[in-house]
């Protein structure tokens, strides 16, 4: 989550020294929104199309906006906290550890347009009386397996793989694109909602 708020609000007010203080706050939210809707429809939602590979349509939901208003002059951007838990990974980095499950990994698994196995692939996968899930002898990977053949037993084909622990590097420069939008264009908006101001004023 990024906050706009503090010294661009301060130089905002300066900058409005011949308008009322009852509109101040009103002009000064108006810049704090519209900058931080810039954020998200200028600078990180394309990043996101960018940045990530072929983000599902789940994830390019994932940033939101709360608004400011006169008496809380503070405008968020942010990660609805679903999409957080695993864009946090490829935003700061780091190794992901599940507690109670492993992490699946398709090995010789159809996967989506986006990548990712079709919901209630393993359920289907278990369905076949030759797949059977844990660790076969003589095998050091655990995962899901296919027994392969006729005297299959002995052929075994691994389809997904269940993994402790999954290596992430930074990928969505979240941080840096919204500061990078919001020096952008947070002067222009300041300005365009002084002019609405005076122009309100009169």
């Amino acid at each position: 989550m990024i906050s706009i708020t503090g010294d661009p609000t301060k130089k905002f007010k300066q900058a409005m020294n011949d308008i009322t203080r009852k509109q101040m706050p009103f002009a000064a939210s108006v810049a704090l929104n519209r900058t931080a809707w810039d954020i998200k429809e200028r600078g990180l939602d394309p990043a996101m199309d960018e940045e990530i590979d072929n983000p599902t349509p789940f994830t390019k939901k994932a940033v939101r906006v709360k608004k400011s208003t006169k008496k809380r002059l503070v405008a968020f951007v942010y990660l609805y906290p679903l999409q957080a838990k695993y864009l946090g990974f490829i935003i700061r980095g780091g190794t992901r550890r599940p507690q109670k499950q492993a992490i699946l990994f398709p090995v010789k698994q159809k996967t989506n347009k986006y990548g990712n196995m079709p919901r209630r692939a393993v359920e289907k996968l278990l369905e076949n009386p030759k797949v059977f899930s844990g660790i076969p002898h003589g095998r050091t990977t655990p995962g899901l397996y296919k027994r392969l053949g006729k005297k299959g037993r002995k052929q075994l084909r691994l389809m997904v793989s269940y993994q402790k622990r999954a290596t992430y590097n930074k990928q969505f420069h979240f941080y840096k694109v919204a500061e990078r939008t919001a020096s952008k264009f947070f002067k222009k908006n300041m300005l365009e909602a002084k002019r609405e101001a005076n122009r309100s004023a009169k």
